[in-house]
């Protein structure tokens, strides 16, 4: 991991390597932040297994947190969403890739009382991408002052802009998506 201190900004780059990778810095973060938002395109029901703890801890402390993922390439688990949905204070949509707009983000923001932590990158929510893939993503700690304003703001509106297009995850959305989901696997064996 390296980091580099540039004003008010802290840049580190998180790759897992032997020294950190991304499991540890997003089990630290959501231990002691405020709220968090994740927009991650793939989301496994291994990756979820791996932050279990950390989302307990979470929900036990009052941390709430919102996470988008979505149907690009039918890869997210419909398991991984029922089990995020079991937590308290934690809001899952799923965005609805067409045939012409995929969704690929990898987007982990953390809100403190006087800074963002945001991490962007290479990294879906999979046991392989948080722990051992070659990754590279890079992280920025942003105070929440004037110099920021703009930056932090248009990170919000980008987040809400796709939080509003995507679809909540009631039973039957999570019906249908599991039919399709496992259709889709079975016909690909």
């Amino acid at each position: 991991m390296n980091e580099r201190r540039e004003g008010r900004h802290v840049y580190t780059l998180v790759n897992n390597t032997s020294q950190k990778n991304l499991l540890d810095e997003l089990t630290q973060s959501l231990s002691d932040c405020r709220r968090f938002y994740f927009n991650v395109a793939f989301v496994s029901y291994s990756g979820i297994q791996l932050l279990l703890d950390s989302f307990k801890f979470a929900e036990s402390n009052g941390i709430s947190g919102k996470l988008i993922t979505g149907t690009y390439l039918n890869f997210t688990d419909p398991k991984a969403i029922r089990k995020l949905k079991t937590f308290k204070d934690f809001d899952v949509r799923v965005f609805l890739a067409t045939d012409t707009q995929g969704f690929h983000p990898k987007a982990y923001i953390f809100e403190y009382d006087d800074y963002y932590k945001v991490i962007v990158g290479s990294s879906n929510l999979t046991n392989y991408a948080l722990k051992s893939n070659i990754e590279w993503n890079l992280q920025v700690i942003a105070k929440t002052d004037d110099s920021n304003e703009e930056f932090l703001n248009y990170l919000k509106e980008s987040f809400d802009q796709i939080w509003d297009r995507s679809l909540e995850t009631t039973e039957d959305f999570l019906l249908q998506y599991e039919k399709h989901y496992h259709g889709v696997r079975y016909q690909d064996r």
